[in-house]
């Protein structure tokens, strides 16, 4: 289910879904295709999966703007890497500023 959410939701192609789990393309390929004729045969496995698309949809919809500038997972922790410095170098002006003020 994961690497078929990565494929629909987070357009990423299979070489990249393989590198998040360190697997080979080959791998998720097939299951790929075993989850999609599970999901047309088993209801139950159906209704898990309708389940979290649900949920991941929310959360795109709650957060799209860290789902627009990441075509790749790559892109995607890349910008979160870029959000956390910045937030860092906030951190480090503010604790320089209090102490400044402190002497």
């Amino acid at each position: 289910m994961y690497y078929m959410l990565l494929r629909e939701k987070g357009r990423m192609t299979v070489s990249s879904i393989s590198k998040t789990l360190d697997k080979n393309h080959a791998t998720i390929l097939h299951a790929l295709k075993n989850l999609h004729n599970w999901m047309t045969y088993d209801t139950n496995i159906k209704s898990i999966y309708d389940s979290l698309e649900e949920k991941v949809n929310k959360i795109m919809l709650l957060h799209p703007e860290e789902f627009e500038h990441a075509s790749t997972e790559e892109k995607f922790y890349l910008s979160a890497y870029v959000d956390l410095e910045n937030k860092m170098i906030e951190q480090e002006e503010l604790h320089k500023k209090i102490f400044d003020d402190m002497e």
